[in-house]
Formats: C-alpha cells, structure tokens, sequence
C-alpha cells in the first residue's frame, strides 16, 4: 500500500491510539529504550502522547521475537533499538507533532503506512504480510481521514479529522511552507475528496 501523508493536529494522536487499543492492538513506541524489550502504550498514556513513531501490531501479526540490538555509539548510546518488521507486519504511523515557529502554531506531518512484506529472522527469510494488515491500514486511514486532501508539488496531503474540526487551524501554518493554506483552502468544497 502506499503512505498516506496527513496533517495532523495534537488530538489525532490520542483519538488514532485510542481506536487501535479499542480494537485490539497492541501498539508499541519506536524510540530508543532503556531495556532491552519493547514498549507498549496503555490506555493511560493515551493523553499525554501528541508525537512519536507508532507501530500497530495484534498478536497474530506477530510471528516470533523481536530483533532487539544494543546502541554502540552516539547520543543514545547503551540504550536499544527494535528492528521493525522484524518477526512482525505492523501498521506504521509516525506523528510529527505540532510547534511554534516564528510566533505562530505549525501543524503536524503524519504519514501511515504498511508494507507487503516481513523478514523471518533468524531464518532470513521474506514473507507476504497477512492481509488483514492491509484491511486495517485502511480502516485506520479512514479513521484520521477528513475527506479533505490538498496537492502540493508530488504529495497529496489529507487533512485529520481534528484539524478540519478546528476554527482556527486555517490561521496556524502547514507542516511544511510548500503546502497552500488558509481557511479557504482547508474548507473548499473543490478540495473534498472521497476517503
């Protein structure tokens, strides 16, 4: 499937997490740890998340252990990383986040993803993703999806829910400079598009 680039608000996080563990996923924070295991969000920590790369995963996607390896140099050294797609055929989203530039609020940049293919390892060994991991890609698409999309150069960018939902999101300014913007553009009957 191919990426699905949004712009995203803080409220899309919560409200994407909170859909995925509704509905039965695990979903496990791809930062640095200080342990050599993965960490999984809980309901709790829902709120508090507005940024970060996420990956879904239910339990039948997962097929053996997880390809975990030690950081040997650099700002995160001694802390470990997780091979993705590894043993496992996630559904990727990777949330931005929203700032501050300049005295005005910049939206976020998302993009949701999933691959056709996983690596068995240790057997080094490719195998097709299940294809309810396509089914879900789309169920989560149409979840942040407005209907509302903007083209930019090569990219079409979908707008989340929450930001069209926003009175004042046509006043802060898009995740990149490139993007064209303002109320007019964000409520254009012209610019609706089918999910």
């Amino acid at each position: 499937m191919p990426d699905r680039e949004f712009i995203h608000c803080a409220g899309d996080v919560a409200s994407v997490l909170a859909f995925a563990l509704d509905n039965g996923f695990q979903v496990r924070l791809d930062e640095p740890q200080p342990l050599p295991r993965p960490r999984f969000i809980d309901r709790n920590e829902v709120s508090q998340l507005d940024r970060g790369i996420f990956f879904f995963l239910r339990p039948e996607w997962i097929f053996g252990d997880y390809q975990i390896t030690e950081i040997l140099g650099g700002y995160n050294k001694g802390k470990y990383d997780i091979s993705p797609r590894v043993n496992n055929s996630p559904i990727t989203i990777s949330f931005h986040g929203e700032r501050e530039q300049e005295g005005r609020h910049k939206l976020g940049g998302a993009v949701v993803s999933c691959h056709r293919e996983w690596l068995e390892m240790p057997a080094k060994v490719v195998h097709l993703s299940p294809p309810e991991v396509k089914d879900w890609y789309k169920k989560i698409v149409t979840h942040l999806s407005s209907g509302v999309s903007i083209k930019a150069g090569v990219h079409r960018y979908y707008l989340t829910r929450g930001v069209v939902a926003d009175p004042h999101a046509g006043e802060c300014l898009p995740p990149f400079d490139y993007i064209p913007w303002g109320p007019e553009v964000i409520h254009s009957p012209k610019r609706r598009k089918t999910k």
